[in-house]
């Protein structure tokens, strides 16, 4: 009996090691200038890339936007493309309305940023792009912080 349940849990130990080991780690996201307050926080997995747990702010502070799209969250923003591989973190966030009261309109936020090497924050540019009252295409600098 007792070499039985020895066998067993080295086997379940053999089991457990062989399996792949994965990190999980946060990513913080802020964008705060004249056109744009955005917050964009998540766990993820670098094993499998997968953001769980996320959480997103918008608010445009240009005008053209349309008004429906001034504030967004996560359900109405969704973060709808993301790269995030070596050094580079790439997310995309996209939003469209067309109902019976409004034709069209659109919200594309794009984030592109790089590891700095002095303070090992990713920092790059983002690009909104709004199709609403008016065109909107505006751009800044943005920050994430990963770990």
């Amino acid at each position: 009996m007792k070499r039985t349940i020895t066998a067993l849990l080295s086997g379940v130990a053999l089991l457990a090691s062989s399996l792949p080991a994965s990190a999980t780690g946060g990513l913080d996201c802020d964008i705060k200038d004249a056109n744009l307050n955005f917050s964009f926080s998540a766990l993820f997995n670098r094993g499998s890339s997968q953001f769980l747990d996320a959480s997103t702010s918008f608010e445009a502070l240009v005008p053209g936007v349309h008004p429906r799209q001034v504030k967004m969250d996560g359900e109405t923003l969704p973060l709808t493309q993301k790269w995030y591989e070596g050094d580079e973190l790439k997310l995309q966030f996209y939003s469209e309305l067309q109902n019976e009261e409004v034709d069209f309109a659109s919200v594309k936020l794009t984030i592109q940023t790089k590891i700095d090497d002095d303070s090992g924050d990713h920092v790059g540019t983002y690009a909104l792009v709004a199709h609403g009252e008016d065109l909107v295409e505006v751009t800044g600098e943005a920050r994430c912080i990963a770990g």
